[in-house]
């Protein structure tokens, strides 16, 4: 009877005495990050431009299982976040193996502004692996926007 209690009670406060077989333990293995199917490069603001602002703009997106951007999060410079947020939307990432995860990628916009004018063909936004695209514009070339 003695014993019995006081199996019960070390059951209740923490365990039996180990038997040296190891614990059961499930470990996940580190997952391989998403990789890209399509992605977008935001355009460069006209009035960020005339702001004379540039730099980096990270963008937290968080993906569903199919692959696709479900919600995206700027920190940066307001006048570059929106633009930043809507190109994020359109990126598409390979989908959850097990189709059931969701996952979070950080991608990183960087706005360079040219002290010289390229040809508008060397313009192109520039994607550097894994998840960064570098967005330029030209010193003396300004963009109008129908929203303007």
């Amino acid at each position: 009877m003695v014993k019995r209690l006081f199996g019960l009670a070390m059951a209740i406060l923490g365990g039996l005495p180990s038997t040296g077989a190891p614990a059961h333990t499930t470990r996940r293995l580190p997952r391989e990050p998403p990789a890209v199917l399509a992605a977008a490069a935001p355009v460069f603001p006209g009035m960020a431009f005339s702001a004379g602002l540039g730099g980096d703009v990270t963008v937290e997106a968080h993906l569903d299982a199919s692959g696709a951007v479900w919600y995206a999060q700027a920190s940066g410079p307001r006048l570059m976040k929106d633009a930043c947020e809507v190109a994020a939307r359109r990126w598409r990432f390979s989908p959850d193996k097990d189709g059931v995860e969701t996952r979070t990628v950080q991608l990183t916009f960087t706005f360079t502004r040219l002290k010289t004018t390229l040809p508008e063909e060397n313009m192109t936004p520039v994607f550097y692996p894994p998840y960064r695209v570098e967005v330029m514009h030209n010193p003396k070339v300004m963009y109008v926007s129908r929203d303007s």
